[in-house]
Parts: structure tokens; sequence; C-alpha cells
């Protein structure tokens, strides 16, 4: 008889960074997009390094006062 134990566990690092000010929206189109993402690597003291990389969204607000109007009245 063989028994294997699987030991799994989730860890969390808090991260927060700022972006410069004023960055385009995210913006995905068919001419080409602006998309944004963080990569992060854990090197373990044994030497296996865990890579991940994570999307995440922009969204600036828009001021329509200051857009030229899009409807004719």
């Amino acid at each position: 008889a063989c028994s294997i134990n699987i030991i799994t566990w989730h860890t969390q690092f808090p991260l927060q960074a700022r972006l410069a000010d004023g960055p385009p929206s995210t913006f995905l189109g068919t001419h080409g997009w602006v998309q944004y993402y963080c990569k992060a690597a854990l090197r373990e003291p044994n030497g296996l390094t865990h890579k991940n990389q994570q999307v995440f969204i922009v969204m600036n607000p828009i001021d329509l006062n200051l857009e030229p109007p899009v409807l004719a009245v």
C-alpha cells in the first residue's frame, strides 16, 4: 500500500501600486488596444520560481461636457 499526502495552501501577499496620473483607459479595438497587467514572481529558497500575471482594467471618467456633440439636434 502506498499513501500520498498532498498539501495545498493559498497565500496572499498584499500589493499596492499607484499608476501615473492620467493613463489611457483600457481599450480593445479592431486596429489596436491598450491593456494593463501586473506580473509577479516568487522565488523559493530551494530555487523554484512561481510566476503569475493578472490583467486589470483601467477606466477613467469622461466629462461629456468637454466632448464635441455626437448627435445633431
